[in-house]
């Protein structure tokens, strides 16, 4: 198992991730001004991107993100195999690598060993992290549930020609063998879907540190906004997840968009999910009041009325 998990030297810079980050919006970009010039884009193709992108999302949120990062909540074996097969379409690491960096920034968020800190900048936190190699807790002892998993240990085995070829070979080939358009699959499928994927998912980081209200907590700079929440796949709703982060929503109220925790909700009707973690009603509108409170002496404060 230890020759298996590939442990870089922190500092070192990642010059293969910065030559892809920095090409593949280019690719993708050239691709679809070909496309359009031409008048070639084909429809079918749009519409595998934007299924491709759904499912990279869905599993970064219901998979990476609360299933193997928080352990919100339990799956099914083959919900679990499916959500690490299809997590390759973020080409974000392996499901072991994103929630050990994930588990971090929770533990650290806003200081120097938080992995993406917006403290550093919004910039840093959106990508120049990803550009040189970070130190991680490979200690199996502190994060035994991922170290035991053995589908989780194979899929960060094999990783990269897995998501070689869940990101350029499945697009190309279903594209190519149902349409006639290879091309498009590998550069709007395939590139261009990937640039997107990539984005709404650093806007996590970034973006939901950074803009928004924070209904539930100040002492650390996660918000919540919805107009975030639609482009991260139901993550912009921050400020509550860094609060209650084993809940397995992230918006709480019905209304909010989530579409991880609509997923995970339909699974345990189906009981390919179970064992759902949710805060007390109770607890979530006492810490509304309690920051509403604060917010309330605060004003007065500073209003002299105090």
């Amino acid at each position: 198992m230890k020759a298996a998990f590939k442990r870089p030297k922190a500092g070192r810079t990642q010059w293969v991730s910065i030559l892809f980050l920095a090409l593949s919006p280019l690719i993708g970009g050239a691709g679809l001004t070909w496309f359009l010039m031409t008048g070639t884009l084909s429809p079918a193709t749009l519409i595998l991107a934007g299924a491709f992108a759904l499912v990279a999302g869905m599993a970064t949120t219901a998979g990476y993100h609360r299933l193997f990062s928080h352990r919100s909540y339990e799956a099914s074996l083959p919900v679990r195999i499916w959500l690490l097969i299809v997590g390759l379409l973020g080409l974000q690491g392996s499901a072991l690598e994103w929630s050990l960096d994930h588990r971090a920034h929770h533990k650290y968020v806003d200081h120097d060993k938080d992995p993406y800190s917006i403290k550093k900048g919004f910039w840093f936190a959106h990508i120049l992290w990803i550009f040189r190699s970070r130190p991680r807790d490979w200690r199996p002892s502190h994060n035994a549930d991922l170290f035991r998993d053995k589908y989780v240990f194979w899929q960060h085995r094999y990783f990269m020609p897995l998501a070689i070829g869940m990101n350029f070979a499945l697009p190309t080939a279903i594209a190519g063998i149902f349409w006639g358009d290879a091309l498009g699959g590998f550069l709007i499928a395939g590139f261009l879907r990937l640039v997107f994927t990539h984005h709404s998912t650093f806007f996590i980081n970034s973006l939901c540190h950074y803009v928004g209200s924070q209904p539930y907590s100040d002492k650390h700079t996660a918000r919540d906004n919805a107009i975030t929440a639609f482009f991260t796949w139901g993550e912009g709703y921050h400020n509550f997840h860094h609060e209650f982060a084993n809940d397995y929503r992230n918006g709480v109220r019905w209304y909010q968009f989530d579409p991880g925790k609509w997923a995970i909700k339909l699974m345990s009707y189906v009981h390919l999910a179970w064992g759902l973690k949710r805060v007390p009603d109770t607890t979530i509108r006492q810490r509304r009041m309690q920051m509403q409170k604060g917010k309330t002496l605060s004003q007065l404060e500073k209003w002299g009325w105090t």
